[in-house]
């Protein structure tokens, strides 16, 4: 059985989601977006998956697999 250890996220800012990705380490990847949005904070979405399944996530047409700066 293949491990779950990626996690699908959205990073948010004032309640609005500016990014979406997927990471294996949720701490690490908030304060990397941090870096650009110092007041955003990271939600995850779902449970955690396994690569193939956090690919196909991230892969799925979605306006926010880019980053973007909020309005």
């Amino acid at each position: 059985m293949k491990k779950r250890e990626y996690y699908a996220y959205e990073f948010r800012v004032g309640g609005a989601v500016v990014h979406t990705g997927i990471t294996k380490d949720p701490a690490r990847r908030e304060h990397e977006h941090r870096q650009q949005w110092d007041t955003g904070r990271l939600v995850i979405v779902g449970r955690a998956k396994t690569e193939e399944a956090a690919r196909k996530w991230q892969d799925r047409d979605d306006p926010f697999t880019r980053p973007r700066k909020p309005e």
